[in-house]
Parts: structure tokens; sequence; C-alpha cells
């Protein structure tokens, strides 16, 4: 991982991408509070499922039936987290939300809108997400879907047989893969609407 970090480090410089840590703190303070700072990750709602989609003797089983969600964070209970963090004398960090999006975490991806009505009211979400001290960022992600995801299978990969190609299993059980080139446009699909709530950060997981 380094090596291919480094491989890229010198394609940017040779080709005039290259920014450096300050130039990009200059140009959003917002990165700055992650020098020295805190990453804290605050999950918001999961869905308790007893029909995992997983893989038994090589065969896919289940549809991955959502059960129940469950939220232990609320909005309102984010924001008086993130208050004590500054009471206890955090300085700088960046708050990243996981399991926000409607069903919570892993399971509607990229199928991630509205955020997740039990977690209490979007104004509620606006406020937590621009008026805290620090920069809060929504956790999200564009490799893995489910089968229990509306957009399913639009923009899998497929392998030579044409059979979707699968990754790992996670929260929601068996995920597939999302071409590269899908995965943009279903970034930029949902960022029209993330786009209302300003995130300072967003945290693209796997991506």
């Amino acid at each position: 991982y380094v090596e291919l970090a480094k491989v890229f480090r010198k394609y940017a410089i040779e080709n005039g991408l290259y920014k450096s840590l300050q130039e990009k703190i200059f140009e959003n303070p917002n990165v700055g509070e992650l020098v020295g700072g805190r990453l804290v990750r605050i999950g918001i709602a999961w869905t308790d499922s007893k029909n995992r989609v997983e893989l038994q003797g090589g065969k896919k089983h289940g549809k991955g039936a959502i059960d129940k969600v469950q939220v232990s964070t609320t909005w309102k209970q984010a924001r008086q987290i993130i208050n004590n963090f500054e009471k206890l004398g955090m300085k700088k960090g960046v708050i990243m939300l996981t399991g926000w999006m409607h069903d919570g975490y892993d399971q509607n991806h990229p199928d991630i809108w509205p955020p997740e009505p039990k977690a209490g009211r979007l104004k509620e979400l606006k406020d937590l997400v621009n008026n805290c001290k620090f920069p809060v960022g929504f956790h999200d992600q564009y490799q893995d879907m489910y089968q229990v995801a509306k957009s399913f299978p639009k923009g899998l990969v497929k392998d030579s047989k044409g059979n979707y190609v699968m990754g790992w299993i996670w929260a929601c059980g068996q995920a597939y893969i999302i071409c590269s080139i899908k995965a943009i446009e279903y970034f930029k699909r949902n960022y029209k609407k993330l786009a209302h709530f300003n995130p300072k950060a967003m945290f693209l997981d796997t991506t």
C-alpha cells in the first residue's frame, strides 16, 4: 500500500498534480484538523437481520431480509457526545458518522438515501453536521453492493462466465463488487442530496 502511494506521489509531482499538505490546509482548513487531532467514529444505526446473504458450500443462500433497525445514537445524542469531547479538552479532530443511512450500517450501499429516520429529523442531522466545533462527515462506500440494495445488480462487475464478482462478507452478508465507473455515477447521484447537509468530510470506505 505504501509503495503504491509513493508511486502515485511521484506521478502526481511529475504531472503537476501534487499538492503539499500545507497547501491543502491553506485551501481547506478542515484538513488541518487531522494533523495531531483525533478521528472519532460515531455509530448511528444498524439492521438486525437474521437472514444474511452468505456463501455455504460455494453457493449463495438467503436474501438478506431486513428484520429490525436498531438505533444506538440519535442525531441529538451525537451532538451531545461531541460537545462532551470539547469539554474534556479535545482540541482538534474530525467526526465520522457511520450507519447514518436508512436501515443503518452497512445495509443499502449505494442506495443510502434517506438518512435513517429513527435517528431523528433531517433538521437535527443538518444542525449536527454544520454547527459543531469539529468537522463532521459521513462514512460511505462505493465498492460493495448487497442483494438487498434497490440498485442490485446494476453496475456490478462480471467475470468471464457472466457471474457477478463477489467481495467479502460484511455487515449485510455477501457483498458484490461495483464497477469503478458506475461507482462514480452512484456517488454523483448521491452527493446531490448529501450536499444539502454541506458535510465537511467524506470517508469513502474501500474506495
